[in-house]
């Protein structure tokens, strides 16, 4: 017999990682996050990411931070 995976037998998948990732960040590692977010922003300047990747990126870390990851 075949068993549905975890993503497969709880639904939609974004809203599995969205419950997740909430349940697990706590206030006290959201400043860890966004040092991780800035560092990671840095190292891809220096590397030469384009501007846009760069703005990408720096909108989804700070929808993660501040709550909007559904938007």
């Amino acid at each position: 017999m075949n068993h549905p995976g975890l993503y497969a037998a709880s639904g939609d998948k974004r809203a599995l990682y969205l419950t997740t990732l909430e349940r697990y960040i706590e206030a006290g590692s959201l400043p860890k996050l966004a040092s991780a977010i800035l560092h990671s922003l840095a190292l891809r300047s220096r590397a030469g990411d384009s501007r846009a990747s760069l703005r990408a990126t720096a909108v989804a870390g700070v929808a993660l931070l501040c709550g909007d990851a559904g938007s």
